[in-house]
This record gives C-alpha cells, structure tokens and sequence, in this order.
C-alpha cells in the first residue's frame, strides 16, 4: 500500500541529484609535478605515472640571475639532459626561474632583450626534449622489419615530432618571488614576453604573501598563477617547528580573502631539507641527506625529534661542518598535506584547475604515494 509512495520519494530524489549535478558539474583537474633538478631521474616510476594518473609535468629548464661582472642577467643551472627513460607525460610545461636581483638591476629598454633570450633558449630546449619523448612514444623498428629505410624512416619521425614539440607545449611558466624594488620591471618583462607567445598560456608563480597582500605588491599581468602552499615558516629562525609547511600558516593566508584577480592552480610540497645552524645562527640549506642517512652517521647525534648535532668536525658534499652545530630536519608530514589541500580548497573552491607537487623525487614518491592520491581527490 506504500510502496508508490516511496517509489516515487526515491525517483524524485534522483532527478533532483542529477539535476545537481548537471549544474553543478565535477570540476577537471589537471594532475601534475613539478621537476626540478639538472639531471634524469633514471628510476622506474612508470607504475606511479599510469596508476595516479599524472598527465602534466612542469619542467625547469634553467635559471637566469644577473652577473655583477658583467653587468647582464645570465642563465644558471642549466637541465642537464633529458633522458627518454622518463614516463611519457601528456604535457610539458617549461618553467625559467628568474632572480628578483635581475629585474632589480636590468635597465627597462634591456627587458625585450631579455625576453627574446629566454624564448630563444626555451625553444631549443623543446626540441631535445621533443627528441627524447618522441623515443619515448614511438616504438623502434622490429628486428623483422628493420633495414636502413625503417631506420631512416623512424629518425625522420622523431625529428618532425621533435620540431614541432614547442608547439605542442601548452604553457610556459615564469617563476619570480618578486619584490616590491623589482615589481615594474619583472610587470613589463611579463607583458613583453606575453606578446611573443600569444598562443600560449603564460602563468606565473604567487607565493603566499604577494597573494595575502595583493595591493601592496600587485598583481603579474600574465593568463594564470600558480599558488605557491609551501615555505610557509621563518627559516633562519632557530626555534621555527618546520619551515617547508605549517597549516596554521596557510591558513593564516587565505582566510577572509577575495578572490584573486588571476584564476588560480596549486602547487604543494613535496621535498625535505635540513636547515643548518652555528652558534644558534642560520648557516644555510642542506640539500641530498636523508633523515636516514644522518641517523646511520656517527658524527651526527640526533636529539630533540628532527634535530641532530654534529659531534666531530666532519665535511659533506661542499660542507664543513664543526662539533656543536645543529641541522633541524624538515618534511612535511602527509596529514598536515591533506589537511593544507583540505583548507586551500574551501578558500579557492571547486574550480577547473592544475593540481601540482613540487617536486619530482622517486624516493619522496614512493614514500607518500598515498598520500598524493588523497590529495589529487580532495580538488576533484
């Protein structure tokens, strides 16, 4: 006798869930890393690409700081090769990092310059990187079918894919932590290098300040913005709990905020370092040493949860390190990820964006393979 009744609740309700929806569709999110080291990463993360589903890679091409000598910006620590060993991203995406000291120095009418050596320098990156993926992608002749025509044949192919690589790149990202005395340069260099690339994203990095306090320091005319959700902390101070990511501190940043004047992608942390300290002073970054390895090291004393004090003089890699100084060993915790993604997302909301970590590690990757399948999820 009730069963109509019911029947007809439970159909109402889904027309109105599908109408929902409909109206309200899941936002697309681009899954993506950021890589940004000089050299390959030859290890196998394959599996990892195929099962998270990362399809986007910003990949680092080189620096350009500006050279007291000779008075000129120069380009610095240059991606050494790009081996086609790596995973066949769906899309690369260049990144050039450049100095707030530059703009700070170069003189304006130098800035178009400038842009015409950055693009120059970003095109013939693209073709060895086209080179290599196109490896990647198109499979060699067989032993059956191969003579000097397949062979020839085959080159020609890569080749083509390799001229038209550039083409195929959807976006090119400038990456600047600007200052207010470098700001009207680094503004102009942005609208000049925008012109030369009209059919192209141009999107640039916002770190978390420069979005807090939009007015004081402006906002880049470029198509998009990455949000910086990391390096949140003081690290020359000696008492800071973790510089790299403190969720009380992005917090801190988005709340009560208007929505920012460029649409807005993510990117979250992904990397560790140690921060090393003399006499209680700020001594400078360890890079390449895993919490691992300074436990298993005898001249490092570990005390106080994440910090180690060196016991004997000792040099590592290009440092000198003396009895009695400290290292506070920082990551982010996988919780404190998620619960930032959680925050970032209610502040930004459900919107069509690029997702990204920074940076490609295979042995971060591996560690926090959960939770970045957790995080990618929370925007989606």
């Amino acid at each position: 006798m009730y069963q109509k009744p019911i029947l007809l609740f439970f159909v109402s309700a889904s027309v109105i869930t599908i109408s929902l929806m409909c109206l309200h569709p899941a936002p697309n999110i681009t899954r993506a890393f950021y890589y940004w080291k000089t050299t390959t990463d030859k290890k196998n993360i394959l599996p990892f690409v195929e099962k998270t589903g990362v399809s986007r890679l910003y990949l680092r091409l080189f620096d350009v700081d500006w050279s007291e000598g000779g008075q000129v910006p120069v380009p610095r620590g240059k991606l050494d090769n790009w081996n086609y060993s790596m995973p066949d991203f769906q899309e690369v995406c260049p990144v050039i990092f450049i100095t707030p000291r530059t703009f700070e120095r170069i003189q304006e009418d130098k800035l178009d310059a400038l842009a015409d050596k950055i693009l120059k320098e970003t095109k013939e990156y693209s073709h060895s990187i086209g080179r290599s993926v196109g490896y990647n992608r198109f499979s060699y002749p067989s032993e059956s079918d191969y003579d000097s025509y397949a062979y020839a044949a085959y080159e020609k192919r890569i080749s083509q894919f390799a001229d038209s690589f550039f083409l195929m790149m959807p976006e090119i990202q400038i990456d600047c932590d600007w200052n207010e005395k470098s700001k009207d340069k680094y503004f102009s260099f942005l609208k000049i290098f925008k012109k030369k690339i009209p059919n192209k994203t141009l999107s640039v990095t916002v770190r978390l300040y420069p979005y807090k306090f939009s007015e004081v320091m402006g906002v880049p005319p470029a198509d998009k913005g990455m949000l910086m959700c990391y390096n949140t902390g003081a690290i020359k101070e000696k008492n800071t709990r973790n510089a790299i990511l403190d969720t009380n501190e992005v917090k801190s940043y988005l709340s009560g905020m208007k929505e920012y004047p460029l649409p807005l992608d993510v990117a979250l942390p992904l990397f560790r370092w140690g921060v090393w300290f003399r006499y209680g002073q700020y001594k400078g970054i360890v890079h390449n040493l895993s919490e691992e390895e300074w436990l298993r090291d005898t001249a490092f004393a570990s005390f106080d949860n994440n910090h180690f004090r060196i016991k004997t003089d000792k040099v590592i890699g290009e440092n000198y390190y003396r009895e009695g100084d400290e290292i506070r060993y920082e990551k982010p915790a996988p919780a404190e990820i998620v619960s930032t993604a959680k925050i970032v997302r209610r502040s930004l909301g459900l919107k069509n964006r690029v997702i990204s970590f920074y940076h490609w590690e295979s042995s971060y990757i591996r560690e926090y393979e959960n939770c970045i399948q957790e995080t990618y999820k929370i925007f989606e």
